[in-house]
C-alpha cells in the first residue's frame, strides 16, 4: 500500500521547562504534559494530552517531530517494579508512523510497536480479490465518540466518489453502522450493537469473498455485508475519527485447501518469522501445524486437541517422535480467527499466538534445514506469509 496521508504541521512537544523522567512518562498516569501510554499487555499505544481536571483529551493533530529521532527517559518512578526497563529508548518518526524501538521491547514483546496517525489513507497497489483480509488494530480513548473504516473509490471525501464499504463505530449511538455511498447518496444502513467501550483496544477484520464481506471483531464473526458495488472498484482505504492505529495488515488473496503441504522458498532459517492467519472450524476436534525437513523429519509439530483440552508440541527425529511438551493454556476458540507466528532463532522456535508470547521450543536437530510446512485438521487458513523477524533490521514480507 502507498500511504498518502497529509503531512501534519509538526511542532515540538517537549516543553523546554520539562524535567526528563517526570513530566514525560510511560503508562496510564496523570502528568502535567504529554504522555505515551500503553494499554495493558497489548501492542496498542497512543499519545495524548492530559489535564488533571478532565482526564485525557484526544490529541491527534499535534504529534511532533523535533528532530529525525529523539530520546525519552523512562522514569524509575513510573517503573518501580521488576520487568520494566529503566533506560533510554528511541522514538523514530517515519512519515506518519512512530516506531518505538528498544532492546527490552524486542526481548519481551518480540516486535516493534507502531503508531499510525489519524486520518490514515492508503492507495491500494492492486484491486482487492476474494480471499483477501484487511486487519485493522488500534486503540480508542475515553473521549472517543466515533471512528470509521472505509473502502472507497478514488478518494474519501463524500463529494461523489463511491464508498463500497463504510463501517462507522459509534460510541455516541452505541452501535456499528454498515453502509454504501453510491452516486452521491447513502444507501440503507445496517446496524449492530457496538461491543466496544470508549478506551477499548479494537481488532476489526474484513475478509472479501465473491459476494460479501465477512466482518470479524476481536477475531470472532460479527457481520456479513453483501456487496452493493463491485469489489474491483475499491482503490483506497482509510481510517478516521477518534482512535489510534497500531497495526494495518493486508493478507494475500488465497483460499487454501486443507490438508496442506507446501515448500518454503529459501527455507525457514534463523532470523525469519512465519505468519499463519486462519480460523478454527465451529466443530473442530483438532488441528496441527508442522515444520518439515527434506528428510521427512519434523522440526516442530504443534498439535491442538480440543477434546483433550491440551496443546502438544513435539519433533520427529530420525523417524522417531521425541518427548512431548504439553501446554494447558489455549488461546484458540472454536469458530474464531487466530494469528499464529513462529520466530526461528539459533536456539529455538518462539511461538506467538494472537500477539501473546506462548512458548519456546528448543531445536532438537538443526535450525537451518527447514524447507516445508504442513497443516492438517479442522482449520481454515486465509494467509501464510514469511518475513524477517522483528528482531532483524528488514521486515520485507512475501507469501508462500
Amino acid at each position: 500500500m502507498k500511504n498518502i496521508s497529509n503531512k501534519l504541521n509538526m511542532t515540538s512537544f517537549i516543553r523546554e521547562d520539562m524535567t526528563r523522567g517526570e513530566d514525560l512518562c510511560f503508562g496510564i498516569h496523570y502528568c502535567d504534559s504529554l504522555i505515551i501510554s500503553a494499554a495493558g499487555s497489548t501492542f496498542a499505544w497512543w499519545i495524548g494530552y492530559l489535564k488533571k481536571s478532565d482526564g485525557p483529551v484526544f490529541y491527534n493533530s499535534q504529534i511532533t517531530k523535533p528532530s529525525d529521532d529523539f530520546n525519552l527517559y523512562m522514569s524509575k518512578k513510573i517503573f518501580d517494579y521488576d520487568g520494566y526497563p529503566k533506560e533510554w529508548i528511541r522514538l523514530a518518526l517515519n512519515d506518519n508512523s512512530i516506531v518505538v524501538d528498544s532492546k527490552w521491547f524486542y526481548e519481551k514483546l518480540g516486535s516493534k510497536i507502531n503508531i499510525s496517525l489519524i486520518p490514515y489513507i492508503s492507495e491500494l497497489k492492486e484491486p482487492i480479490k476474494p480471499g483477501q483480509t484487511l486487519i485493522v488494530q488500534g486503540l480508542t480513548i475515553h473521549e472517543s465518540r466515533r471512528f470509521t473504516i472505509n473502502l472507497h473509490n478514488t478518494f474519501d471525501d463524500y463529494s461523489g466518489n463511491d464508498i463500497p464499504l463504510h463501517i462507522s463505530v459509534r460510541f455516541d449511538g452505541d452501535n456499528i453502522v454498515f453502509n454504501t455511498f453510491s452516486s452521491g447518496q447513502w444507501g440503507k444502513e445496517e446496524r449492530k450493537n457496538n461491543p466496544f467501550f470508549p478506551g477499548d483496544n479494537f481488532d476489526i477484520r474484513i475478509r472479501a469473498h465473491d459476494h460479501k464481506f465477512d466482518i470479524f471483531i476481536d477475531r470472532k464473526p460479527f457481520f456479513e455485508y453483501f456487496y452493493r458495488l463491485p469489489l474491483n472498484e475499491i482503490t483506497h482505504f482509510s481510517v478516521a475519527g477518534d482512535c489510534f492505529l497500531s497495526e494495518i495488515h493486508w493478507s494475500d488473496s488465497k483460499y487454501y485447501t486443507i490438508p496442506l503441504e507446501t515448500s518454503i522458498l529459501g527455507g525457514f532459517t534463523p532470523g525469519k518469522r512465519l505468519l499463519i492467519f486462519g480460523q478454527v472450524e465451529e466443530k473442530a476436534m483438532s488441528f496441527n501445524i508442522s515444520l518439515l525437513y527434506k528428510s521427512g523429519d519434523v522440526a516442530l509439530h504443534f498439535n491442538l486437541r480440543f477434546d483433550e483440552k491440551v496443546i502438544v508440541i513435539n519433533a520427529l527425529t530420525h523417524g522417531t517422535w521425541g518427548r512431548e511438551e504439553r501446554e494447558g493454556k489455549n488461546f484458540f476458540e472454536k469458530g474464531a480467527l487466530f494469528d499464529f507466528f513462529i520466530d526461528n532463532t539459533e536456539d529455538s522456535f518462539k511461538i506467538i499466538i494472537n500477539n501473546h508470547y506462548y512458548a519456546d521450543f528448543s531445536h532438537r536437530t538443526g535450525a537451518h534445514e527447514i524447507h516445508g510446512l504442513r497443516i492438517q485438521g479442522d482449520v481454515d487458513i486465509s494467509s501464510i506469509q514469511m518475513k524477517r523477524s522483528p528482531r532483524m533490521a528488514s521486515n520485507q514480507t512475501h507469501t508462500l
